[in-house]
């Protein structure tokens, strides 16, 4: 998941206990159908939606948009020493109080994310995959979080400037196992049954790169980030478009093993926006000065949609919004846009949408138009 700034990551005592458990359990869990009575018990309904909520000391949930919401993700949980920490947090009080007040949404711990570094070195032992998996047992219990998303960006890549290796892909499943094995553990212990999610490149690329048929049977969700497709290039395009995009990503990782109940297709609250762009046409896949790294939370975008500054243009074929005035292209998602993502996964039997990021829209209006598509 990239760090994205919007003008552009008591009880430990029962996390001991758990360690003990573990070493007297084998592994055993029953796929969907374990995470489905799971989310039942809690009064999770499929399909989901999850957000993503990037730390910041600013930190604002609002409680008008708790029922639209199934789970979030709290972002991001870094790697010390071969240990989860929570050190570099400012906003988990505030997450922690909403959580309280709100006991259906699930709360789920991100660890990683774009840049950060440690998950090469401590998945390659059984050593080091032991100690992590502890220390995210102990960093959940003691702030009340019922799930963990591993954010690894990505195994055996270093292009988000991190280690990597060509035993990563091995290593990423096992590692996986050992968590789920630690908490099956502490389900055991008591009752109460641990999400482990992980979050994945948004293309078949990604797909290749991971052991999605041993992962599907040990993870209960998998977050396929479908934007920042395009961006990073000097010619303008959707970054997160229904079709041409994230269909076709969702529906790669789903030939290659993994069951479609398990996928949570991603929708982005933010827009990537190319300057100086030739005027030829409505602006699409034209050549730019710039490439389409500035970035608009759709907070900002919806400012510029109430004004007559752009002109605003539908791509049918990929079901994507985007905005044009003649030197500045700007790509982002809609109501429409958001609504036609629900649709996709109610009809394709997905385990739902997650957003990245919630506090990119403080508007609320993407939320409610995703969770009314999806009713």
């Amino acid at each position: 998941m990239k760090k994205i700034k919007a003008s552009r990551p008591t009880r430990l005592v029962g996390g001991l206990l758990c360690t003990v458990m573990t070493a007297l359990l084998v592994l055993n869990h029953s796929g969907v159908q374990a995470a489905q009575a799971a989310a039942a018990k809690r009064g999770i309904s499929r399909p989901m939606i999850s957000a993503y909520v990037y730390d910041r000391a600013a930190m604002k949930l609002k409680d008008s948009d708790a029922p639209y919401l199934n789970q979030m993700n709290f972002s991001f949980a870094l790697i010390e020493e071969g240990k989860a920490t929570g050190k570099n947090w400012k906003g988990i009080k505030t997450f922690e109080a909403f959580m309280k007040k709100h006991p259906h949404i699930l709360p789920v711990l991100a660890v990683g994310g774009w840049g950060a570094e440690g998950f090469s070195d401590l998945a390659a032992s059984d050593e080091g995959r032991k100690v992590f998996a502890q220390s995210c047992v102990e960093l959940m219990e003691k702030h009340g979080f019922l799930g963990l998303d591993i954010d690894w960006e990505y195994p055996g890549s270093s292009v988000a400037g991190i280690k990597s290796s060509e035993a990563d892909r091995q290593n990423f499943t096992l590692l996986l196992k050992e968590l789920r094995y630690t908490f099956d553990a502490c389900e055991k212990q008591d009752g109460k049954h641990r999400y482990l999610c992980i979050a994945v490149g948004g293309s078949a690329a990604y797909a290749d790169g991971l052991e999605l048929g041993a992962i599907g049977k040990i993870v209960d969700q998998v977050n396929v980030m479908t934007y920042d497709l395009k961006g990073f290039e000097r010619t303008t395009g959707h970054h997160a478009a229904l079709y041409g995009g994230a269909a076709q990503a969702v529906q790669s990782y789903i030939e290659k093993g993994l069951s479609a109940g398990k996928i949570m297709m991603g929708a982005a609250f933010y827009g990537h926006a190319w300057r100086n762009v030739e005027n030829e046409g409505t602006g699409l896949n034209q050549k730019a000065e710039t490439s389409g790294n500035k970035i608009y939370s759709y907070t900002e975008i919806k400012k510029l949609l109430d004004s007559s500054e752009y002109t605003l243009r539908f791509d049918e074929e990929a079901k994507a919004h985007y905005l044009f005035d003649g030197s500045t292209f700007l790509s982002f998602e809609s109501e429409e846009a958001v609504a036609l993502k629900g649709k996709y996964a109610m009809n394709n039997a997905l385990q739902g949408v997650m957003i990245w990021e919630y506090n990119h829209d403080t508007t609320g209006q993407l939320l409610k138009a995703l969770h009314d598509s999806m009713r």
